[in-house]
């Protein structure tokens, strides 16, 4: 690994210019060298940076002994995953067909848009939407949230 280092020495004062107010500067040593005096600048660390868009992807695979949010027969259980990241949102009904299963297994892949610097926390949702229907298509009902993970 090849770098650069510059070697910063702090300036000598005296006693009179220590009185009159003067602080002491850390000076770039390679250009006291050559006779001039540099001073060091603290670089801003709060520089903003252009944000850059990327695309996350999150790997679904398997869901394990989900418990049943009510006392229905098995295939009455539709499990969807749902998504956020800041203000993006990714759902699996928008792409699939929710799974019926108390072990469902997904194996899909969830793309959301981001922004990079951007929101850090990456909530992802596992729901039970009941018996999917015209009810639901139309008023988009959310159903019951089986579990939550946040990833940050």
């Amino acid at each position: 690994v090849k770098c650069k280092v510059k070697v910063y020495q702090l300036e000598d004062l005296t006693e009179d210019q220590i009185s009159t107010g003067l602080v002491a500067r850390y000076l770039d040593m390679a250009m006291l060298k050559e006779g001039k005096e540099v001073e060091y600048d603290m670089p801003d660390v709060n520089e903003s940076y252009p944000a850059k868009d990327i695309e996350i992807r999150v790997y679904l695979l398997k869901a394990f002994q989900i418990t049943p949010v009510e006392s229905k027969p098995v295939n009455m259980h539709f499990n969807t995953v749902r998504m956020t990241l800041g203000l993006e949102e990714w759902d699996w009904q928008w792409e699939y067909d929710p799974v019926a299963a108390l072990n469902p297994q997904f194996y899909r892949c969830a793309k959301i848009k981001a922004k990079l610097p951007g929101p850090s926390q990456l909530h992802i949702g596992l729901f039970n939407i009941g018996e999917p229907g015209l009810i639901q298509q139309i008023f988009g009902g959310e159903g019951m949230e089986i579990g939550e993970t946040v990833v940050d």
